[in-house]
C-alpha cells in the first residue's frame, strides 16, 4: 500500500465520524504537503473496492466514507448532518437470515434528531 493510502486509511481510522473525501484531504495535506485532492479520492476508492473502508451517499448526493466496511445502517440528524453507525448486531443478522447469507450490501437509513440537537431544541422552548 502506497504511503498516501494509508495516511487516507490512518485517517479514517482515527476519525469517530464519517468524512468527506475534502476532509480527509485537509487532514491529509498536514502531513503530506504535495498530496493532491484526486489522489485522496484514487485512493478513497480503492481502499473501498478492497474492502477496507465503506462509502455512505448523503440525500444530496455527496459521499462520506466511513471506517466500517461491512454492511451497517446509519442515523442521520435532520438538524445538524450529524452521522452515527446504527451499531445493532440484530439489524444485520435479521438481513443475513432473510437473505440466506447473500448479503451483500445495505443501505438503511434512519432520519432523527440527535441528542445534542434535541438538548438545543428543548433549551429554546423552555
Amino acid at each position: 500500500m502506497s504511503r498516501q493510502k494509508d495516511l487516507v486509511l490512518e485517517i479514517l481510522n482515527g476519525s469517530r465520524g464519517h468524512l468527506s473525501a475534502a476532509q480527509i484531504y485537509e487532514s491529509a495535506r498536514e502531513r503530506i504537503h504535495n498530496i493532491s485532492l484526486g489522489t485522496v479520492y484514487r485512493d478513497l476508492g480503492e481502499l473501498c473496492r478492497d474492502g477496507y473502508i465503506g462509502r455512505f451517499v448523503l440525500s444530496d448526493g455527496s459521499s462520506v466514507y466511513d471506517r466500517t466496511p461491512f454492511p451497517h445502517g446509519h442515523l442521520v440528524c435532520s438538524e445538524c448532518g450529524r452521522i452515527d453507525d446504527i451499531e445493532d448486531p440484530c439489524l444485520m443478522d435479521d438481513l443475513n437470515r432473510i437473505t440466506a447469507g447473500t448479503l451483500i450490501s445495505a443501505e438503511i437509513v434512519a432520519e432523527h434528531i440527535c441528542p445534542d440537537c434535541r438538548s438545543s431544541i428543548n433549551r429554546a422552548k423552555a
